[in-house]
């Protein structure tokens, strides 16, 4: 499963990474496994800040492989990203590192993501409204912007949300890289509604296993 370089733009943003965790999703076909990347970042700029976690990449293997891995290892080489323990890392060096989270990679659970104080998620407005989850979702104005949130609570909740995010990616497939996008905002439990946490958990979550 351990990821090839090949060539692809790298991503511009500035992060110090203290550790990149990876994860599963079994879907209905077997041919179709799903990979999560859980990350513990935190601001280059702010040194003051502290790591908090997030979502890195969800995406079908093929997708990480051939996209996400290698986006990450150019960004990690030109120092647009940087790991705690080392300040720069070359394309080979990281595509180790990577491969060793690889080595440990376990089925993602609300018990993986709880551990992590995953506890919600949300969508920025315009996504919600793409998938229709704006209706069954709590609404959260953070900085001018709205998303949509939902409780990770159950395995459905967890398939809910992979299923979310391949359905946003599915919408821009036009673009010349999906990678980076279908990657849902990490949430406090207690900023979502209970009534919609239960309108979500009855979901149809049947093409997952």
């Amino acid at each position: 499963m351990h990821p090839r370089p090949n060539r692809s733009a790298p991503s511009s943003a500035k992060t110090i990474y203290n550790t990149l965790d990876v994860f599963t999703c079994s879907t209905a076909n077997p041919e179709s496994t799903v990979v999560v990347v859980l990350a513990q970042t935190r601001p280059a700029a702010d040194h003051r800040e502290r790591y908090t976690w997030g979502i890195s990449f969800i995406g079908l293997l093929d997708e990480f492989h051939l996209d996400y891995s290698d986006k990450m290892a150019q960004a990690f080489a030109l120092c647009s990203a940087e790991m705690a323990s080392s300040s720069r890392l070359s394309e080979t060096a990281f595509y180790r590192y990577l491969n060793k989270r690889i080595d440990q990679m376990q089925p993602l659970s609300p018990h993986a993501l709880g551990m992590r104080g995953i506890g919600a998620y949300s969508w920025l407005e315009a996504d919600a409204i793409r998938i229709d989850a704006h209706h069954r979702s709590t609404m959260i104005n953070r900085d001018g912007k709205l998303y949509y949130g939902q409780r990770l609570d159950s395995m459905n909740d967890v398939y809910r949300m992979v299923a979310e995010s391949l359905e946003i990616k599915a919408a821009s497939r036009r673009m010349p890289s999906t990678a980076l996008i279908g990657r849902s905002y990490v949430e406090l439990k207690g900023s979502i509604r209970l009534d919609h946490a239960g309108d979500a958990g009855r979901l149809d979550t049947t093409h997952f296993r």
